[in-house]
């Protein structure tokens, strides 16, 4: 929205003289430019629509969780490290234990895939 309001405001303007010493040297054409009370009213409904924004973006950060000090997040990552390795010497096990079985399976399978 932001690069559009600021397309439409330079592009739907005429240009005003804002200094004596700075004579206007270029003007739109009339048909490209909206009405006074038109430009007024798209402006201030730009402005009430960034001010909407601006309460939404606030809104969002004190929404946001109140970080964790760096020593905590440090002793929190250990924590899931820990549980982790955990996890996986766990799954190694199982593997281990179930070696020995799909052996048998392999064989009794090859077995009576020869009778």
């Amino acid at each position: 929205m932001k690069s559009s309001s600021i397309a439409y405001l330079t592009s739907k303007a005429n240009f005003a003289q804002v200094s004596r010493e700075i004579p206007i040297t270029k003007q739109r054409n009339p048909e490209k430019v909206d009405p006074p009370d038109v430009f007024e009213a798209n402006k201030k409904e730009m402005v009430t629509d960034l001010m909407v924004k601006a309460k939404q973006i606030e809104y969002l950060i004190q929404s946001l969780p109140v970080p964790e000090p760096e020593e905590v997040q440090a002793n929190r990552l250990k924590s899931l490290e820990d549980e982790m390795n955990k996890a996986n010497d766990d799954y190694v096990r199982a593997i281990n234990r179930a070696k020995p079985a799909q052996q048998i399976i392999r064989g009794a399978a090859q077995h009576a895939g020869r009778k």
